[in-house]
């Protein structure tokens, strides 16, 4: 939730919408993105504040995708990036002037082929509004490759949303490695605040090959 708000703020959006399957994996995705928008206003007074919206819809159901996708519609707040209506890329094509659509769709499988067709059915995806459409990690390279058609361009420069864990192109990975060794003074500190059952040994730091093992690197990792 934090690196989605991080980017938005970058990009001087100031609102974001959240369309996500109202099951365990959507709902608290959508709600770390409302915890981190709600952090980021709370210490940027002065600034333009960040609108964030929700819009759920069942897993099962491509007609409550069409719901989701109406609402947002009905909403779809002006990201302004400094011109007026009818001044933007196309004025001659209906432009709607210099907004971005912003949209987080938080989904898999079917519904992201659902998803992308509603998006351009309704007109919240269209060529002559530029749109930030982010795709969260449950959608697969498959679910992108069974677009066709105006969904599959729609979906033309979609960003998806992985978590980056143990790799050594992840700067805050190599830096937690780098350092594993140096970490052995904290440990009787660590094991203060740690129940008798997870008291780290003696040697815990003192053992690399455990920085090189896919322990570390694939399950560890994500906890950090």
């Amino acid at each position: 939730g934090a690196a989605v708000v991080e980017l938005w703020v970058e990009l001087n959006l100031t609102y974001g919408a959240v369309l996500y399957v109202s099951d365990a994996y959507g709902i608290g995705y959508a709600e770390a993105v409302l915890v981190a928008a709600e952090e980021h206003n709370l210490k940027n007074t002065t600034e333009a504040q960040l609108v964030v919206k929700t819009f759920p819809f069942d897993a099962e159901s491509d007609e409550q995708i069409q719901r989701a996708v109406e609402s947002l519609k009905q909403w779809e707040p002006t990201n302004n990036t400094g011109c007026a209506k009818g001044e933007g890329r196309n004025p001659d094509r209906r432009d709607y002037g210099c907004s971005v659509n912003n949209i987080l769709f938080v989904g898999f499988g079917r519904q992201v082929e659902a998803f992308y067709e509603k998006a351009v059915k309704q007109g919240v995806l269209v060529e002559t509004v530029p749109a930030l459409v982010l795709l969260s990690d449950g959608v697969s390279i498959i679910d992108l490759e069974r677009l066709t058609g105006v969904a599959r361009n729609a979906a033309n420069g979609a960003a998806r949303i992985l978590a980056v864990g143990g790799q050594n192109s992840n700067p805050l990975w190599r830096n937690f490695t780098s350092g594993w060794s140096a970490r052995a003074k904290y440990r009787d500190a660590i094991n203060e605040l740690l129940p008798l059952e997870w008291q780290l040994p003696a040697d815990f730091f003192n053992d690399d090959a455990l920085m090189a093992s896919s322990l570390a690197s694939d399950a560890a990792a994500y906890a950090y």
